[in-house]
């Protein structure tokens, strides 16, 4: 009989952690102030990297791989027509904004989780 109701009680604690789940995903407030930080992260990364097809590269790949495969090089030569000093500032303001933007969202998200109340 004990089992049961153990049993009886994870289901109901399940239960109530996905209506709390529901309900929050469901605010408003945490909707739109997602989008716009989200919004706001891709704008200033645009505007970091002035290209928006090198921020998926910088983020995944080391500076050397970055830099190999965003840089412009000769045909014929392995000369870059990029500097690597230039690159490895843009490269490193783009991390940090998105890993500063990421710190931030996780924050965000548990400051609501702890201080919600329904």
């Amino acid at each position: 009989m004990t089992t049961n109701n153990f049993l009886l009680g994870i289901i109901a604690i399940g239960k109530d952690v996905g209506l709390f789940f529901l309900s929050v995903a469901e605010n408003n407030q945490l909707i739109g102030f997602f989008i716009g930080f989200v919004i706001a992260v891709l704008i200033t990364g645009f505007i970091l990297t002035k290209n928006p097809r090198h921020i998926p590269l910088i983020l995944r790949y080391s500076t050397t791989e970055s830099f190999a495969r965003i840089a412009n090089q000769g045909k014929h030569s392995k000369v870059y027509y990029t500097e690597f000093s230039h690159f490895l500032k843009v490269y490193t303001q783009v991390r940090i904004v998105f890993y500063v933007s990421f710190i931030v969202l996780c924050i965000m998200i548990a400051t609501t989780v702890l201080v919600y109340r329904p």
